[in-house]
C-alpha cells in the first residue's frame, strides 16, 4: 500500500532543537490545514541532528513524543543533504560527503538506528540518498567503493530486521549531475553492479551465500524515483516502472514535485528572475 506524506526538508532544520520546531509548528499546521487526524511525513534529520539523537537516548524520546503529540507519522527519511540543506549556497556540496566516504555510510546507517525507533513493529520504510555523488570525478575507485558500502548498509539493516522486526530499505534518488542520472542507468547499475558486485562482497566479507546475499540487496537497496529529476530527460515513469518490477527491483519511494508548465517564451523571461545562486 502507497502513502502519501509530506517532506519536511523543504524546513530549515540542522539541529536537533530545529527538527523539534518543524515538528511541532510546520509540519502539525500542514496536518491541521489538510483537516487530517494524522500526516504521514517524510523526516529529514542531518548529520548533526542524527548525531545528537543517538548519543542521547532523551532525545529520542522527546523526537517520539514530540511525533505523537503533532500527530504525525514518520513513514520515510530525506538522507539525501547530509547537512547544510537551507545554505545559501548548496549546489555541488550537497552531495559531500559522496558514497565513496565512510561518513556517508555511517550518517545513513545512523539513520536507520534511529527510523526503527519511530515505527510500528513490522514497518517497511524508506531512506531516500543521493546516487553516489557528484557526476565530475566520481570514478570506477568511487564506484567500488560506493558497492561495498552498500553490501556494508543491507548487512546492517537486515540485522536491524532481525532485531527489531521492522525493514528498512536504502532507496537511491538518480538526479541530474550525480553518478546516476538517468533511469536507464539505474537499471544498469543494480544489473550490473549491485547484484554482483555488492553480492560478491557480503559473500566474502559476511559469510552470506550467494542467493542469501542477493535476497538481502534486493530486501534492503531499492529505488526512489523522482518525477521531477527524471522529468528533466523527458522519461517515461511507467516505462521505468515496468522495466524494475521485470527486475524485479524495488522502488520504496516515490518524489513528486509541484511545478508549473510554462508554454510560451515569454514566460520563461518571468521565470528568469527566480534564478539564484544556490
Amino acid at each position: 500500500m502507497s502513502t502519501l506524506a509530506y517532506c519536511t526538508n523543504v524546513h530549515p532544520s540542522e539541529t536537533f532543537e530545529e527538527v523539534l520546531r518543524v515538528i511541532t509548528g510546520p509540519a502539525r499546521e500542514v496536518r491541521e490545514g489538510l483537516e487530517q487526524a494524522r500526516l504521514p511525513i517524510g523526516l529529514y534529520l542531518s548529520n548533526r541532528a542524527s548525531e545528537e539523537i543517538a548519543r542521547d537516548r532523551a532525545c529520542l524520546e522527546t523526537l517520539q513524543a514530540a511525533l505523537h503529540a503533532s500527530k504525525l507519522d514518520v513513514v520515510t527519511f530525506n538522507g539525501f543533504p547530509y547537512g547544510g540543506f537551507q545554505d545559501k549556497v548548496v549546489k555541488t556540496r550537497v552531495y559531500q560527503p559522496d558514497w565513496s566516504s565512510k561518513q556517508r555510510l555511517e550518517y545513513t546507517k545512523r539513520l536507520a538506528g534511529i527510523f526503527v525507533h519511530l515505527v510500528p513493529e513490522s514497518a517497511d520504510v524508506s531512506i531516500s540518498t543521493l546516487a553516489g555523488g557528484f557526476a565530475a570525478g566520481f570514478n570506477d575507485e568511487h564506484f567500488d567503493a560506493w558497492l561495498r558500502h552498500l553490501a556494508y548498509f543491507a548487512n546492517y539493516a537486515q540485522q536491524l530486521e532481525s532485531e527489531t522486526g521492522r525493514c528498512v530499505r536504502l532507496a537511491i534518488e538518480a538526479e541530474p549531475f550525480t553518478a546516476l542520472e538517468r533511469a536507464s542507468q539505474v537499471m544498469d547499475f543494480f544489473r550490473e553492479r549491485v547484484w554482483r558486485a555488492s553480492r560478491d562482497f557480503l559473500v566474502k566479507h559476511f559469510g552470506f551465500n550467494p542467493n542469501h546475499a542477493e535476497e538481502a540487496l534486493r530486501r534492503h537497496i531499492a529505488v526512489c524515483y523522482d518525477c521531477c529529476h527524471q522529468a528533466l530527460f523527458a522519461e517515461d515513469a511507467a516505462d521505468f516502472f515496468a522495466s524494475a518490477r521485470s527486475e524485479e527491483l524495488a522502488i520504496a519511494k516515490i518524489q513528486l514535485s509541484s511545478a508549473l508548465e510554462i508554454r510560451d517564451r515569454d514566460g520563461l523571461h518571468e521565470i528568469e528572475r527566480f534564478v539564484e545562486e544556490r
